[in-house]
């Protein structure tokens, strides 16, 4: 590594030096040019405007890294941002004085320095008062769990799998000691890897971490606004990457087994569980505490760990991995990732003298989370085991619900039971026993106690003196949440909008272009209000503040300077498609959080939270209404579900629990709503079982008539004679069938699912960000032109200022003026189209944009150039209008022939442009000798549309045994290829084949059969159908093949489109295919591009 840092040194020196030299080298040639010409210069001056360009985008990357955020990543470049933020960071994060341990400042860094190391090195030393050999094991207190089987945890890493938990980790993480960040390995991992991977495949085969690898820095971050003393702040490990990559082999191989290890009381780091889960489950216990009547009553302990992961003891995690039957071999390269670190404080850039740790785990390790959870799970053990002893009594949750004793979501612990006497003694012992045997300590001062009303003023002090917590009227907040029995108000929720206004006003504005800002908005509510919609529905007025402070940042106002704001929010608000900026308006997008936690709650019924509310209220297996009365979060679900109710689409099994007229199962819509009028009583509960007996329709039982499409579509309706559980649903337009929160928010703004909108083009476009964003408001016609600024009555002149001869439209300025014409014939010479009014105005800038062609006059993309242009049009109009500079149409053409490559220089390449002349040859192939191949293919005219599918099974010399095709309605091109493999293994089954190669030309439909999916996709009858008959034949192998190597599955599912009969077995092959059939058993190929 210091071969490194010297290369680093030598080949690329100081930055800022390097930057200041090249301009004053600059300087010099331009003063010399200005008064006479030279070709050596000027050269050199080309060259050293390169060179400049390379150290300002190094530049840029190394205020990136320094500034630590990555919102502006895909948004607005920009190295005075990056400075600014660097700086503060560096300033907020500086530490100049401290109090030691008897209240006296400290102003030496030497002498903080000595005082963090001493404090940490504390800190970090085991406390611990037995030994591990004569200890009890947590087995011999709870038996042997029944685990899956964990021995393949213990294997070699590939250089695959190396290379994969690499990429897991983010380019610019802080780096360690090594000062070497992610990015560096991941960009240069061809040469790297020769050294990297036989030593980690080392690591894993020994048990032991390299020597060197596990130095650690302790960063300290505040955890108050201005610390005095070292236990406000918190130590964060910053590890070498080398190392990180080991840590998250271990992450990446432990993680898909925590689910089945870890109890679901808690909540943190296990993969389908989140914060939210203990929310709902918290917030509804508190409100049941407020209506508890009765003799015994209830309590919450809310706990705190004081600094849990410092003070874990490595002789507990030991017992703890063993308790869970890990691998001994794992076990033993996880405890010397732990136990072979050494440390040093990292205080302002400076590094304390290392000392070596005994106990603790570093916030910082991949590792770490998961460690603490399943030491955790001791203290869950504990309390559910004296559960099932009878010797504690939790709070159940309803006549049928679960009993509740502890929720755990980290070092958040919160236990639940019946306050009594025998209750708080044994959760006394549990605690002390806990804390004893790994070393952690209860903050005093941040539990507390909260009772529910029917527990008299005698047992609750009684209580709080044996646990030694103080009781409390109110939890306050629970992970950030605020814990009340009572429906959310304003006061309780105000802190979110200081959150985000704090957030928002500490990154000037100016700083920016749109493009930045909109990264940064929704980067933002991203990150804050909308942790907090996913268990409660905000107040109106927390939404509207919300969204103002969005829309003022957006266009760049604030308290002291408003600004025009272009675009209305409710356009703005719409997806990009749809013409607006992507960004969700805040009561829309919590109501979207609580439609998913109504599909949660009538599909993940095996959900802790969802017993829970499920028990409680009695809500049923049907998606249906809510019921009208009960707990706030009841009641904030039940806003988010007639959202919900819209968004699904049923699935028919055997269609028993299908309305036939009133759910949406066939189209987006209900049927009933096709028709005016009242239906007839026979119809109200009319299933889909009963118009389909047996899977076949009977339209003699539909009272109502229905059009053409309408009964083509229904007889495309699959059924599936192999699914288990009964009807299910999906949700209407995802493509897997489960929740997306992008449709749902369409749904809530009330826009067709299926709009398409013509405005994605613009956010493809090559070019940067900020003109992206310029062509998108150029789109609307939201310049702020003179036309523009006159409507709003902010002018009383709307001439155009380039020529004065007419009103300063934005078709007029970048089409019209006579002051452009010059630039656009210069650039698109005599060809170049022009609109010819307002309304073909932004046809023409999407023609122009999205062309695929090079420009005529210089080698760059026709679409980069035209963008490029009218930005620079508008650029140097405002500086005619602004600063009194000439609005030259020469000197225009100059900067954008020397701007425009330094401009798409930092883009990818174009993927446009002469194909390979290199072509693929694709033939069918015969089977081997014994088994039979089965093709089959799917054909829609414009899709979703009528659907045919159709197939054909041949022997080994490729001789036609059956074929068959179907009509099956309007369907989609997806459907119609899997309504062909069911038909066509349905077929061999009857063949009693034995051997069986299936190839169907849709990769997509290949993915689905070859690898499980779940009942709530939109065509999993046909699948799961599939899958049973796969399972039922003998020997099948399923394959892909390219289109060209299917012929004679293509032609005859075109060939259905004109035939009769819906369905059709073929014992002989079809005149029209029998060129197909002989071409391909002759083994002819056919060229693929």
């Amino acid at each position: 590594m210091q071969k490194a840092k010297v290369w680093s040194r030598v080949s690329f020196g100081n930055l800022f030096k390097r930057k200041k030299k090249i301009l004053a080298r600059l300087d010099g040639i331009h003063r010399f040019l200005s008064s006479q010409h030279s070709n050596f210069l000027t050269n050199l001056e080309k060259t050293l405007t390169n060179e400049y360009s390379d150290i300002l985008k190094l530049e840029e990357d190394l205020w990136f890294m320094k500034a630590r955020t990555n919102w502006l990543v895909d948004g607005d470049k920009n190295s005075r941002f990056f400075h600014v933020t660097a700086l503060k960071h560096r300033s907020q994060n500086k530490i100049h004085a401290l109090k030691d341990s008897a209240g006296n400042w400290l102003w030496n860094l030497e002498d903080i320095k000595v005082l963090c190391r001493d404090y940490f090195k504390d800190l970090f030393t085991s406390s611990l008062c037995y030994s591990f050999s004569d200890s009890y094991q947590v087995a011999d207190l709870f038996g042997n769990p029944s685990n899956p089987p964990l021995a393949d945890l213990a294997n070699l890493p590939s250089e695959q799998e190396i290379w994969n938990a690499l990429h897991c980790i983010k380019p610019f993480k802080a780096p360690g000691p090594d000062g070497v960040h992610p990015f560096f390995y991941q960009k240069f991992w061809d040469i790297v890897k020769a050294k990297i991977c036989p030593e980690i495949i080392q690591a894993f085969a020994t048990g032991t971490i390299p020597m060197g690898w596990n130095e650690c820095l302790l960063d300290l971050i505040p955890k108050v606004s201005s610390p005095e003393s070292l236990h406000q702040f918190r130590p964060i490990g910053l590890c070498n990457t080398s190392y990180k990559i080991i840590s998250k082999i271990l992450v990446n191989r432990i993680k898909p087994f925590m689910d089945s290890l870890v109890s679901p009381c808690q909540a943190s780091f296990i993969p389908g569980r989140k914060s939210s889960d203990n929310v709902i489950i918290l917030q509804e216990v508190v409100y049941a505490f407020s209506k508890r009547a009765g003799r015994e009553g209830d309590f919450i302990v809310k706990i705190d760990l004081e600094k849990a992961y410092d003070r874990l003891e490595w002789s507990f995690i030991r017992e703890t991995l063993i308790f869970f039957n890990f691998p001994p071999d794992f076990i033993n390269l996880i405890m010397s990732c732990i136990c072979t670190t050494s440390c040093s404080v990292l205080l302002n850039g400076e590094r304390t003298d290392d000392f070596l740790p005994s106990r603790g785990i570093r916030q910082g390790d991949p590792l770490s989370p998961y460690i603490f959870v399943l030491c955790l799970e001791f203290l869950s053990l504990t309390m559910n085991k004296g559960l099932s002893m009878g010797l504690c009594k939790g709070s159940k949750m309803g006549r049928r619900g679960p009993t509740l004793s502890h929720l755990f979501f980290a070092d958040d612990l919160v236990f639940i039971g019946k306050a009594t006497l025998d209750n708080c003694a044994f959760l006394k012992y549990v605690l002390d026993f806990f804390c004893y045997r790994s070393g952690q300590k209860i903050n005093q001062d941040k539990s507390k106690i909260l009772f529910s009303k029917n527990v008299n003023q005698d047992r609750r002090e009684a209580i709080c003196n044996i646990l030694g917590f103080p009781q409390t009227e109110s939890l306050g907040k629970y992970l950030g949440i605020p814990i009340s029995s009572k429906k959310a108000r304003k006061q309780d929720y105000a802190f979110i909008i200081d959150k985000v206004r704090n957030k928002l006003d500490g990154w000037k504005a100016k700083f920016f272009s749109l493009a930045g800002r909109n990264i940064l908005v929704q980067s933002v509510l991203a990150s804050i209000p909308n942790y907090y919609m996913q268990s409660c529905m905000l107040p109106i007025s927390i939404h509207d503040q919300l969204d103002k402070i969005s829309r003022d940042f957006l266009w760049g106002s604030n308290e002291s300077s408003r600004k025009i704001h272009a675009i209305s929010w409710n356009q703005v608000t719409v997806p990009k498609h749809l013409g607006g900026l992507g960004i969700r308006s805040s009561k829309e997008a919590n109501l979207v959080a609580m439609a998913k936690l109504n599909w949660q709650l009538f599909l993940d019924k095996e959900k802790l939270w969802c017993k829970v509310i499920v028990s409680k209220y009695n809500i049923g297996s049907r998606p249906g209404t809510l019921p009208a009365h009960g707990s706030p979060i009841l009641r904030y679900i039940r806003k988010g579900n007639p959202l919900f109710l819209q968004g699904i689409k049923w699935i028919p099994a055997d269609g028993s629990d299908i309305l036939f007229w009133f759910d949406c199962w066939a189209f987006d819509y209900p049927l009933n709503s096709k028709f005016y009028g009242p239906l007839l009583s026979n119809d109200v509960n009319l299933t889909l079982a009963d118009v389909f007996p047996q899977g076949k329709l009977n339209l003699d039982i539909i009272s109502q008539p229905l059009d053409r499409d309408t009964l083509e579509t229904i007889k495309a309706t699959p059924f599936s004679f192999s699914r288990h559980g009964g009807d299910s649903f999906a949700w209407k337009g995802s493509s897997n069938g489960q929740f997306s929160s992008p449709v749902a928010y369409k749904i809530a703004k009330n826009i067709p699912i299926s709009c398409k909108g013509n405005w994605q083009w613009i956010w493809k476009l090559h070019a940067l960000p900020k003109i992206q964003n310029f062509i998108w408001l150029l789109c609307h016609q939201r310049l702020k032109t003179f036309e523009y600024l006159h409507c709003i009555g902010i002018l009383d002149n709307s001439l155009c200022p380039l020529c004065s001869n007419t009103y300063e439209s934005c078709s007029h300025l970048m089409s019209s003026c006579p002051q452009v014409l010059p630039i656009w014939n210069y650039f698109f010479r005599d060809d170049f189209q022009l609109p010819q009014n307002d309304t073909t105005f932004f046809d023409w800038i999407q023609r122009n944009c999205t062309k695929k062609s090079y420009a005529p006059t210089i080698p760059v993309p026709w679409g980069s150039l035209f963008c490029f242009v009218l930005w620079t049009i508008w650029i140097h109009r405002n500086k005619k209008v602004y600063c009194d500079q000439d609005f030259d149409p020469n000197f225009i053409c100059r900067f954008i022939r020397e701007r425009i490559f330094e401009f798409l220089s930092v883009l990818p390449s174009p993927k446009f442009g002469s194909h390979s002349s290199t072509q693929k040859l694709v033939k069918w192939d015969k089977p081997p000798a014994g088994s039979f191949k089965l093709n089959t293919d799917g054909s829609v005219i414009n899709n979703p549309g009528p659907a045919t599918s159709g197939g054909l099974i041949r022997d080994h010399r490729g001789r036609w045994i059956r074929g068959f095709y179907r009509k099956i309605g309007i369907a989609s091109s997806l459907a119609a290829e899997i309504w062909g493999i069911r038909d066509g293994l349905l077929l061999a089954k009857h063949l009693d084949i034995q051997s069986l190669i299936v190839e169907v030309d849709s990769f997509i439909a290949f993915q689905l059969l070859s690898t499980g999916t779940d009942h709530h996709h939109p065509l999993c009858s046909l699948i799961s159908d599939c899958r049973a008959l796969v399972v039922d034949l003998p020997h099948v192998h399923l394959q892909h093949v390219y289109r060209e190597g299917n012929m004679c599955a293509d032609r005859l599912a075109a060939m259905a489109h004109s035939q009769q009969e819906d369905f059709v077995i073929l014992e002989g092959c079809p005149s029209t295919l029998f060129m197909y059939l002989y071409a391909d058993m002759l083994g002819t190929m056919y060229p693929r591009d």
